[in-house]
C-alpha cells in the first residue's frame, strides 16, 4: 500500500473489497475460510484483522491461546506463531455497539455463509463505523462478489448498496504477485495462491536443489533441510501441547494451506516425535549441529 492506495486503488472513502472463494467455509474445515489471503495482504501494508476466533484455532481448545499474545480488555491481540506472519488481530464480540469500534485500518475476512448465520452482523457494524468515520481503511475480504450484508434493508449484494466501493479478485492478484516476484514458478497456481508458501517453495528449491512438486513438499521434515521457513512452523509446534491435543498441529497450519493437511499432520508428528516436541532440539538441528 503506497500512501492511500491499494493495488493502484485509492483507499479514501472507499471500502476494499477482496473476493476470495476460499473464505468460504467448508464441511472439512471446521466450519473455517482459509486465511490463505492475509501474507499477501501484508505485503500490501495491511496489518489488522479481524475474523472468527475459530479460525485460527479449528477443532483445538487450546490453540488460539498458544499462537497469540494475551489480549487486551479490548479484543486486541498479536498473532505471533509463525514468524513473519505476525499481525494484529481484534475479536469483535456480539453485542458489541458500531459506536464503539475505531480503526484507523481494519481487514474484516469474512463469508456469506457466516454472515446468514449472525444475529448482529459484523459487517454492518463495520460499514457503520466506517461511514460514521471511525474507521480510516476498511478492506473485506468475501468469498463472492454478491456478498449482502444481513440487518441491511435492501438486501441486495454489498457492492450495489455503497456509494464507494472497489471489488478486486484475491485470484488475480496474487497471481500477478507472483508473477511480479519470482523470475520463474516454484509452484503451481493449482497447489497454492497463498504467497508465503511460494516464497517458501523458492528457498526449497535453493535448498534442495530440486523444486517441490506439492504443498505436502514442504513439510516433509524427514527429508527436508534447514533453511527453509517452513522449519519456523515445526519449531513453533515443538510442544508440549501439539504432543498432548491431538488436534493443535492442524489447528495451527489449516488457515494457511488449501489442501493435503491431514497428510502434512502426519508429516509433522512424525518429525515431532523424531525430535522429541523439544523446540531446542529442533533450533539445535536448524543451526546445524547434531542431536
Amino acid at each position: 500500500m503506497t500512501g492511500d492506495t491499494f493495488a493502484g486503488i485509492s483507499t479514501e472513502n472507499r471500502v476494499i473489497q477482496l473476493i476470495d472463494p476460499l473464505a468460504a467455509e467448508n464441511e472439512d474445515g471446521y466450519g473455517m475460510g482459509y486465511l490463505r489471503c492475509l501474507p499477501l495482504l501484508q505485503t500490501y501494508g495491511v496489518r489488522q484483522f479481524t475474523f472468527p476466533k475459530g479460525w485460527l484455532s479449528a477443532a483445538s481448545s487450546e490453540t488460539f491461546d498458544a499462537v497469540v499474545e494475551d489480549g487486551d480488555e479490548g479484543g486486541h491481540f498479536r498473532y505471533t506463531a509463525i514468524p513473519g506472519l505476525e499481525f494484529d488481530y481484534t475479536l469483535i464480540k456480539t453485542g458489541q455497539p458500531a459506536d464503539t469500534l475505531e480503526f484507523s485500518q481494519l481487514c474484516q475476512i469474512t463469508n456469506q455463509e457466516l454472515e446468514q448465520s449472525q444475529s448482529d452482523s459484523t459487517t454492518h457494524k463495520l460499514l457503520e463505523a466506517f461511514k460514521a468515520g471511525r474507521i480510516d481503511e476498511l478492506f473485506l475480504v468475501t468469498d463472492t462478489a454478491d456478498f449482502s450484508v444481513e440487518g441491511t434493508v435492501a438486501q441486495k449484494p454489498m457492492a450495489e448498496d455503497i456509494d464507494r466501493i472497489s471489488q478486486i479478485s484475491y485470484q488475480n492478484l496474487a497471481r500477478h504477485y507472483i508473477d511480479k516476484t519470482f523470475e520463474q514458478w516454484y509452484l503451481s497456481y493449482a497447489e497454492t495462491l497463498n504467497v508465503w508458501l511460494h516464497h517458501a517453495a523458492k528457498e526449497y528449491t535453493s535448498v534442495m536443489g530440486e523444486k517441490p512438486t506439492q504443498i505436502r513438499d514442504l513439510f516433509e521434515f524427514d527429508v527436508l533441510e534447514p533453511g527453509i521457513r517452513t522449519w519456523d512452523i515445526l519449531e513453533f509446534l515443538a510442544s508440549d501441547l501439539a504432543k498432548e491435543d491431538p488436534a493443535h498441529i492442524e489447528s495451527v497450519t489449516r488457515p494457511w494451506v488449501e489442501s493435503d493437511n491431514s497428510v502434512i499432520e502426519t508429516y509433522i508428528r512424525n518429525a515431532l516425535q523424531e525430535f522429541d516436541y523439544d523446540c531446542e532440539q529442533v533450533q539445535t538441528y536448524r543451526s546445524g549441529n547434531q542431536i
